[in-house]
């Protein structure tokens, strides 16, 4: 494997390490050693990534393709796990023979970087991995010397991109119509052999909506259909708390504490770390977890989920926080695209509640003026917020 300033590619071969079933991950696990993560993203074969085996495995289906990977958009609220299962999925194809994948993270790029830099750094990310090449190319300064170093390659060689928080490049003023028009180029066109795999936390279809330069070029169209990234499922979420614990500190966890990690927190996989990676600690300590303590420390990871939410979220959102005691029955809360995004991105349950009790906690004042809802749905937002209890002076004229 090599690393090229932010770029990590491997290049597959069936002797190399893959990505390995759950059982055998969990065998990493040390006694007495805290195995919970919070704070960064999973590593590849981590014991701690439990679930996303299906979004996983038809992925792989499609970055595995013998003549031409596809292209693959997935999707996910913040701190969903998305990079963890990105990191996975690069880890898997190790074993592809011929198939050399890149990981890059576009929130590690300094402020200058630009489109010359890019090419570059894929380039020799690329470069460094193949087998004693003796004559290796100059870098190229632009798409089509890149273009020209992949058709030498293309007869041995497939080639997957893994590009995180997509988001960021998107919004980049530096990366114009020119570049994302380059990158189409280079994913549509069957002679490069060339796939992709983006993350984002709001689908391509919106991203288009809001860059111009990412609309004109048409990159967004050869995406299919977009995997969402969202909460765990209840045995998986189960299995994360009481493996890790047991197999670490040799003792089961109180059935009792799982239930109110689970009321507080949900089925979220991150937070469901940060508090069993505090509890570990506290445990060792001969002490009980304080969540008077912890809960202002989550407090920012709560509130990062209001961020961005459009007019119509915030409308189910703070509807359902007015009746929090009460489920909503179809009528008081209509079935429609929204409330089901909402569903599938984890942010409320099947049964429309919120999925932590936390959630319903932190709720910014900002929410409102930052969301910038039409007119005809404002009124009925500060009614809602009103009520709640959430909104100080957001009629108050700005200075």
């Amino acid at each position: 494997m090599s690393t090229i300033g932010n770029f990590h590619a491997r290049l597959g071969n069936q002797g190399n390490p893959s990505l390995l079933p759950q059982y055998e991950r969990l065998t990493k696990i040390e006694p007495g050693r805290n195995p919970f993560v919070s704070g960064t993203p999973l590593p590849g074969n981590s014991p701690a990534f439990f679930g996303r085996s299906e979004i996983i495995r038809e992925i792989l289906a499609t970055l595995r393709h013998p003549e031409k990977p596809g292209c693959v958009s997935l999707l996910g609220e913040r701190r969903m796990g998305k990079s963890s299962l990105l990191n996975q999925v690069f880890w898997a194809l190790g074993n592809e023979e011929g198939l050399i994948t890149i990981l890059t993270d576009p929130q590690g790029w300094l402020e200058r970087y630009n489109t010359v830099d890019f090419f570059a750094d894929l380039h020799r990310a690329i470069v460094e991995v193949l087998p004693d090449d003796p004559d290796p190319s100059p870098s190229p300064i632009n798409y089509s010397e890149f273009g020209d170093f992949i058709r030498e390659k293309v007869e041995h060689y497939r080639f997957v991109l893994i590009l995180d928080e997509f988001e960021t490049i998107a919004n980049n003023p530096k990366f114009g119509e020119n570049f994302f028009a380059n990158l189409r180029h280079l994913g549509s066109t069957p002679e490069f052999a060339f796939g992709y795999l983006l993350a984002s936390r709001r689908p391509l279809s919106e991203l288009k909506e809001q860059c111009p330069a990412f609309e004109s070029s048409s990159f967004w169209n050869i995406f299919g259909l977009a995997h969402m990234v969202g909460l765990l499922q209840p045995e998986e979420a189960m299995e994360l708390i009481t493996e890790l614990w047991q197999r670490s500190l040799g003792a089961p966890l109180a059935e009792e504490k799982i239930a109110n990690i689970e009321r507080k927190v949900g089925l979220h996989p991150a937070f469901i770390q940060m508090i069993m990676e505090k509890k570990w600690h506290a445990n060792q300590r001969k002490h009980s977890l304080d969540w008077d303590e912890t809960k202002p420390r989550l407090r920012k990871y709560f509130e990062q989920l209001w961020e961005h939410r459009t007019p119509e979220e915030l409308k189910i959102l703070l509807k359902i926080a007015k009746n929090k005691d009460n489920i909503l029955t179809e009528e008081e809360l209509p079935e429609n695209a929204t409330l089901s995004d909402l569903r599938t991105r984890g942010l409320i349950t099947p049964d429309n509640r919120f999925f932590s009790e936390f959630f319903g906690e932190f709720i910014p004042d900002s929410v409102l003026t930052e969301a910038k809802p039409h007119k005809k749905a404002i009124h009925g937002i500060l009614n809602i917020a009103k009520v709640v209890g959430k909104v100080r002076n957001v009629l108050k004229p700005q200075k």
